[in-house]
């Protein structure tokens, strides 16, 4: 089980450090949400990407994703807005903590 995690952050690492080396951006979800609702194309791909690879992956392992999910989607929707509102809010008083 330990092999799955290692490529995993090996990969979250790899796209960060690409990202920022490439377009100058910081690996987010908030961020690509921010980008994307001010019109960046590339924002709303992240976030597209990272949704449609977690449906990808649990659909290869067979697992039912919505079976696991005990909230509704407003209450999922509505702890996404304030983490991210939290993030940019955070990101104004101190320097954010990013994956580089």
């Amino acid at each position: 089980m330990a092999l799955p995690s290692l490529l995993g952050g090996a990969g979250l690492a790899l796209a960060a450090h690409e990202l920022l080396l490439l377009t100058g951006d910081i690996f987010g979800v908030s961020g690509f949400v921010h980008r994307g609702l001010k019109g960046n194309t590339e924002g709303l791909a992240g976030v597209a990407g990272l949704v449609v690879g977690g449906v990808v992956v649990a659909t290869m392992e067979g697992a039912n994703t919505m079976s696991t999910l005990n909230a509704s989607p407003a209450w999922l929707l509505l702890s996404g807005f304030l983490v991210g509102l939290g993030t940019k809010v955070l990101a104004t008083l101190s320097p954010p903590q990013v994956l580089i």
